[in-house]
């Protein structure tokens, strides 16, 4: 692994030293150029300036570095990032108490003192092959370091294969391998290199890095980075330093730190932004860095194949964004392409589950409906006049008493008209 130099003075806080990149050559003949372009006519007397612009951007995709294997090649399509949410499980053992855990403790304390435990191996995180054409071609390239028992593979979308290897020591020389030879491909950070980064709040920006650095490595933290952070508008320094320190069994005790130098601290967890997607200063595409990334180079100004650095786009042509191609910069965050991936449109993402909203039930306000709903009152309301009752009660009661008055009546009309056809046929037998 190629280790870069996070002391940089102008190293931002996410760990990324802004500068051009170069592709290394590979002499090797099993590599194949990414985009074709043709070459226009320069000889033609009557030129235009749009033609000379293309000219040059056709000729800066012909002289960029690719690889030539025959069995990769990148087109221009753009992956969406994967998000994977670990679901925690709850222990619900109830706890006890024992007075005899102190002895113990000590006892395990002692032991880990003359026996301490090896750093645990993590599993290295996977590499995305891009542009593969030929698998059985990429296998071979592959078996030149590596076992097939070391690794395993996952066919994608859009001509991908996920590599994940099972051991650390694999995963360093594939990505070797793949350097030397200029293989497209994305990976991530191993767990055991990553920083840990902290906060520290309450600390004047004016406080030496050397300084600082030298009282946290008293304290048993060596650091990696400390960068004083700035306002975002005026870029004026703020009392707030972001400190990654070295990977190590004791980096949460930093967390028990309230002083350093004779000032009062306050040691934070740095904030996470869940709509917030890294996006690669290299290839342009959203879920890695660029230092982890040996793709094709995209210009973020104008979308095409060169860096960044190198781009000779004049401020009065539009930009173009290399995602949605839009006239815009690809690093956008109005992009339709960045919006899709925020709401959760990425196939290989779960969509955030959306309940419906159901408004409240207000009694206040007339009812278009028949039935007119229940008046509420007040408890005082109630004990202020206990005789009182209900007017819904009273309607409903009185509606009762019709409708009954109203068929007794009907009833009395019956009986007495069968009494009276009675009393006739008594009257005709006789």
């Amino acid at each position: 692994m190629v280790k870069h130099n996070t002391n940089h003075p102008n190293l931002s806080p996410n760990g990324h030293t802004p500068g051009p990149e170069k592709l290394t050559d590979n002499p090797k003949p099993y590599q194949q150029a990414s985009d074709k372009g043709t070459a226009t006519d320069t000889t033609a007397p009557h030129t235009t300036q749009q033609q000379r612009q293309t000219f040059n951007s056709e000729n800066e995709e012909h002289t960029q570095n690719s690889n030539n294997n025959e069995w990769q090649e990148i087109r221009r399509t753009s992956r969406k990032r994967t998000q994977y949410t670990p679901t925690s499980t709850l222990d619900t053992t109830p706890e006890t108490q024992n007075r005899y855990d102190l002895l113990s403790q000590e006892e395990q304390q002692e032991e880990m003192e003359v026996n301490p435990q090896p750093h645990p191996n993590h599993k290295p995180p996977p590499i995305f092959i891009h542009g593969v054409l030929n698998y059985d071609e990429m296998t071979k390239h592959i078996r030149e370091i590596a076992e097939d028992e070391q690794y395993h593979t996952k066919c994608l979308a859009n001509d991908i294969i996920k590599l994940n290897c099972t051991t650390p020591e694999t995963y360093r020389k594939i990505i070797k391998h793949f350097k030397e030879n200029n293989t497209y491909y994305h990976t991530y950070q191993l767990k055991e290199e990553r920083a840990y980064r902290i906060v520290i709040r309450y600390l004047h920006h004016s406080t030496d890095i050397t300084e600082l650095r030298q009282e946290l490595a008293e304290l048993g933290h060596k650091a990696r980075n400390i960068v004083n952070a700035r306002n975002r508008i005026t870029r004026d320094p703020l009392n707030l330093f972001f400190v990654d320190l070295e990977p190590a069994a004791n980096n949460k005790d930093i967390y028990k730190v309230t002083a350093l130098q004779n000032k009062i601290i306050q040691v934070e967890p740095p904030r996470t932004n869940k709509n917030n997607i890294i996006q690669c200063m290299r290839c342009q595409q959203y879920g890695h860095s660029k230092s982890y990334c040996n793709k094709p180079f995209v210009c973020v100004k104008c979308g095409g194949p060169h860096n960044s650095t190198t781009c000779s786009k004049r401020r009065d042509t539009p930009a173009k964004c290399a995602l949605c191609g839009g006239n815009h910069p690809a690093n956008y965050k109005g992009c339709e392409h960045y919006h899709k991936l925020i709401q959760g449109n990425n196939p290989h993402r779960t969509s955030p589950t959306q309940t419906p909203f159901i408004p409240p039930i207000r009694y206040d306000q007339p009812s278009t409906s028949n039935t007119d709903p229940p008046q509420r009152r007040s408890y005082a309301e109630v004990t202020k006049n206990p005789d009182y009752q209900n007017p819904d009660v009273d309607t409903t009661l009185t509606k009762f008493l019709a409708e009954f008055k109203g068929l007794f009546t009907q009833l009395l009309n019956q009986n007495s008209m069968i009494l009276s056809m009675l009393t006739t046929l008594i009257n005709k037998t006789h």
